[in-house]
């Protein structure tokens, strides 16, 4: 029991490091986008992106300064931030091919 106990653990341990905090968020903001971008009219896509973008740099804004190396959150940092991961999603995500 114990030794299954630790198993599952390491296993837990392992996946939950295994990506990197940019490539988990645009993960996030694809997915998000994808299921968003069918249901937006024109007007409004930009507003969507946005909100993905804003959703998962929130949800891994602490792993997201600690791979980039970001000291103090300010408005440039965040920025950079979204520059870099546009750059993974341009590579990664249909939606952001173009």
């Amino acid at each position: 029991m114990r030794t299954l106990i630790l198993t599952t653990f390491l296993l837990l341990a392992i996946n939950a490091f295994g990506q990197k905090s940019s490539e988990k968020a645009s993960k996030d903001i694809c997915e998000c986008v994808e299921k968003k971008l069918p249901n937006t009219d024109q007007l409004h896509i930009k507003d969507s992106v946005n909100s993905c973008f804003g959703q998962a740099m929130a949800m891994h804004m602490a792993g997201l300064n600690k791979e980039f190396k970001i000291e103090s959150v300010t408005v440039e940092s965040v920025m950079e931030t979204r520059d870099r991961l546009l750059k993974i999603l341009r590579k990664k995500c249909v939606s952001f091919e173009q």
